[in-house]
């Protein structure tokens, strides 16, 4: 760690309303902590005026991104390239921490993100099973996109050396100038594959890790099926750093920050009230806009997934 520490500038991207209030949520359980600096990237004026009501001092752009036919959750380096080269980081010369709007931060994330300064720190790693690489298309599962994905793209290109982790590009910190060339590289791998082939943004992210050299760095606590990356294999493997907290008193990553992935939004709702981050009731618009979402797909769904919907969406104050 650097003497000359400085906080790593969070950058949130925002495209839909309830969306906007997962981020102003978030950003709300870091000021806190007095925490800066932040940066927010929005879709149209609406969204701006909406956020700069309620968080006005924090930097805020108008930006969207075509995505190309590409899986909607691919969106983030899309519009990320685009930020770089278009306008460039309004806070310079600091890490850069990626930051989906769906994460709340429960303690001071400074001790955390001092601990893994100048690594190339990810909030949560999955561990790989390397013999997963020998499997051929037809026996992978299809729910497992992002193997199907790394299959498609090591027919076509071939690697030279096979990540045994995938990374979750949810919440993450590099260096700038690092960050930068990786989005490149990223971008690069991503677009060189067919929309029908690449299934998973994060497998080609994990990838691109592996193609530059990159190691990634998450707490060990923090690493799903640790352990199972080291079955033996013959092909050439890069892999993760396991970092072990020397000091009891420290706050893993997931300790420090949750992630509310989509089946866990509920539990976000009620924890951002808890927390007294939605005192104005911004949730109200997150809530109209999923239960327009959710209704009109509802008759696709099986009843089991209907009643699990609904559940979610009726949230109780």
């Amino acid at each position: 760690m650097s003497d000359q520490y400085q906080n790593p500038v969070i950058i949130y991207s925002c495209k839909g309303i309830a969306h906007l209030v997962y981020a102003i949520w978030s950003i709300r359980s870091l000021q806190k902590f007095n925490y800066e600096p932040i940066e927010v990237i929005v879709a149209n004026a609406q969204e701006r005026d909406f956020f700069h009501k309620r968080l006005p001092d924090i930097h805020c752009t108008i930006m969207s991104a075509d995505s190309k036919g590409y899986p909607a959750f691919s969106y983030k380096p899309f519009l990320l390239k685009k930020y770089v080269n278009e306008l460039g980081f309004y806070h310079k010369d600091r890490e850069i921490l990626i930051c989906d709007t769906d994460i709340l931060w429960k303690f001071n994330p400074v001790p955390l993100f001092k601990r893994f300064s100048g690594k190339n720190w990810f909030h949560k790693i999955t561990a790989l099973n390397p013999k997963d690489y020998e499997w051929d298309l037809d026996v992978i599962p299809k729910s497992n996109i992002g193997l199907i994905t790394t299959y498609h793209y090591i027919k076509d290109y071939g690697l030279d050396k096979y990540p045994n982790f995938r990374l979750n590009a949810g919440l993450f910190m590099m260096k700038e100038e690092i960050f930068v060339k990786m989005l490149d590289v990223w971008m690069e791998m991503l677009l060189s594959m067919s929309t029908d082939n690449m299934l998973m943004s994060e497998a080609i992210l994990s990838l691109t890790f592996a193609k530059m050299g990159l190691v990634p760095s998450c707490d060990m606590e923090n690493i799903k099926y640790l352990g199972i990356e080291k079955q033996a294999t013959k092909l050439p493997i890069f892999s993760f750093e396991a970092v072990n907290k020397d000091d009891d008193s420290l706050r893993t990553g997931y300790e420090t920050a949750r992630h509310y992935y989509g089946g866990q939004r509920m539990e976000m709702f009620r924890d951002a009230k808890d927390m007294g981050l939605d005192k104005d009731w911004i949730s109200l618009y997150a809530r109209a806009e999923l239960t327009k979402k959710w209704l009109k797909r509802l008759p696709q769904f099986p009843t089991r997934i209907k009643n699990k919907i609904l559940k979610i969406l009726n949230l109780s104050r």
